[in-house]
């Protein structure tokens, strides 16, 4: 699974990262809205809802969860501290619900909870996913970070479920043609 990461840049808006990464073969985007206010957000989804609904794109944003459920976005990625079990009650079981956090007892319960899939982050650390094996728990796991085709492999080989990433692939001479090596590469065994 590969999740490109939109975010405000200097070269491309948002949208544009979304038209490329759909030309590029990303079936997943999710929208970083740290920092946004909830108009700018609106204004935002009011462009890239109807992008991803003509494409079959799933379309998730980080955190804001009601605005999300507003929107018919596909689901939300919850930072650390969110409380994963209410937001599943709250959308409803078809809604995608990530959850960023590295504490074992806490992905165990997320698990129970329904949650979809957890994030780990470069600096947290990987030995959480063996722990968390040992335990039974099947949840999957992705990688979130601006890793290179070769880096995301290496991740997926510790095993990692999926990627997340974003400027390796919008900092290309070729953002589409990146995205469609990064995405042959990574499906390599």
């Amino acid at each position: 699974m590969l999740q490109i990461l939109l975010e405000p840049r200097e070269d491309y808006s948002i949208a544009e990262q979304a038209q490329m990464a759909i030309e590029g073969g990303a079936t997943w985007l999710v929208l970083r809205s740290a920092g946004m206010e909830e108009p700018q957000i609106r204004e935002l989804a009011s462009e890239l809802i109807p992008l991803c609904r003509e494409n079959a794109i799933i379309l998730t944003i980080e955190s804001h969860i009601q605005l999300a459920r507003e929107l018919g976005l596909h689901g939300v990625l919850l930072s650390c501290g969110d409380d994963a079990g209410s937001v599943r009650i709250d959308f409803g079981a078809e809604a995608i619900i990530g959850a960023e956090t590295d504490n074992p007892k806490q992905i165990l319960q997320y698990e129970k909870a329904d949650i979809d899939y957890i994030v780990l982050r470069p600096l947290q650390p990987v030995d959480v996913i063996a722990t968390v094996r040992k335990e039974g728990s099947l949840i999957p796991f992705v990688a979130m970070g601006n890793y290179t085709a070769a880096q995301a492999r290496e991740l997926l080989a510790q095993g990692f479920n999926g990627i997340c990433t974003g400027d390796p692939v919008f900092s290309a001479p070729d953002p589409v043609a990146c995205l469609k090596e990064y995405l042959v590469s990574i499906a390599q065994p």
